[in-house]
């Protein structure tokens, strides 16, 4: 079941890529539409779903808060705190080659300060800071917390209408804000948009569970519609549209419910392949480093080629675009060895110490 999910987390993060890119497709367009964004979503949705499943029943037995937050820390942090210094590194030797620094309104030293405690996409800034990818890591990482802590407390039990509750309540309050649409909520309201996703993937795990559906017969035709729609709204949502982004919310949701049976058709089983697997197994990674892959290659377009990235499309673009994504996927092959799997082994076995 979860190989399926975490290549689906690979190409989601391939996906996400595509948004920060300046290389574009179409001249004066965007690679593909702006809500292409919402895959972040994804990912909010795939952790409630994958976090239900491998903490739930391990809660209940009697996981204690303290085992949980190491688990959950080491799995984020390790990454942040190595990318949050490259970062440092990178723009300190830009400024002192005489380069181009692309600081943000509020990256100084208050901005370092709460991007080291985690803490930079709680409202205490008005852009994306630093590595600006991990907007999301932080406001998942009190997700994570708050997901312990409700289930603990109050929701044992498992209820379908709890996490029902914090989507209708999360995704009414973006609302009623009134951005244009989901994908403009970051470091402002980016914890809303978070636990909306995370407990709308807490709901499709409890509500697989209770009703063991069967689509053994069905699958290839399931799996078919839940990718046809997903493509479908992209194609529809030229521009941002709060209810259309729900709607695509609510087709990734689908996706995974689908691609979660273990049953599969030709669809699904593409899944399985080995490399599909690999860049999954990466795809934390993958999110985390691309923006510094990005900003080398600006760099190399600007004072290699002497030329700005506006002035790319096309083919050129395409092919810029495929470098960037591969050369990504190589780096993250290291820092997934050497940063995130070595910090994970050794929770692990503090844990089981302990």
């Amino acid at each position: 079941m979860l190989y399926k999910l975490e290549s689906l987390r690979g190409i989601f993060a391939c996906l996400i890529i595509l948004t920060h890119t300046p290389y574009m497709l179409k001249e004066g367009g965007l690679f593909i539409t702006p809500t292409l964004a919402l895959f972040v979503d994804a990912f909010f949705i795939l952790s409630g779903f994958v976090l239900s499943l491998a903490y739930e029943d391990k809660i209940i037995a009697g996981f204690s808060f303290q085992q949980y937050f190491k688990r959950r820390f080491t799995r984020v942090y390790p990454l942040h705190f190595f990318t949050l210094v490259l970062w440092l590194f990178y723009l300190l030797s830009k400024q002192f080659l005489g380069l181009y620094v692309e600081f943000f309104a509020s990256n100084e030293i208050r901005s370092f300060i709460s991007n080291l405690f985690l803490v930079h996409s709680l409202g205490l800034h008005d852009d994306d800071l630093w590595n600006y990818p991990s907007w999301s890591i932080s406001v998942e990482f009190y997700t994570y917390l708050l997901f312990y802590i409700s289930f603990f407390i109050y929701d044992k039990k498992k209820s379908l209408y709890i996490p029902m509750l914090f989507v209708i309540i999360g995704y009414s309050t973006l609302f009623y804000i009134g951005k244009p649409g989901i994908a403009y909520y970051d470091v402002d309201f980016g914890i809303i948009r978070c636990i909306s996703g995370f407990y709308f993937g807490v709901f499709l795990y409890r509500f697989k569970n209770k009703f063991q559906f069967n689509l053994i017969n069905n699958i290839t035709f399931f799996e078919i519609l839940s990718i046809l729609l997903v493509i479908i709204l992209f194609i529809l949502t030229q521009k941002s549209s709060f209810v259309l982004d729900i709607l695509i919310v609510i087709s990734f949701g689908f996706l995974i419910l689908i691609y979660s049976e273990k049953n599969s058709s030709y669809l699904g089983k593409i899944l399985s392949l080995k490399v599909l697997k690999t860049i999954g197994l990466y795809s934390f990674s993958i999110y985390m480093m691309h923006a510094f892959v990005i900003s080398l290659f600006t760099l190399f377009t600007k004072y290699i080629l002497n030329k700005n990235s506006i002035e790319f499309s096309g083919v050129q673009s395409a092919v810029l675009n495929l470098l960037i994504i591969t050369i990504t996927i190589v780096i993250s092959k290291y820092t997934y060895y050497h940063i995130e799997n070595r910090f994970r082994i050794k929770s692990k076995k503090k844990i089981r110490s302990n």
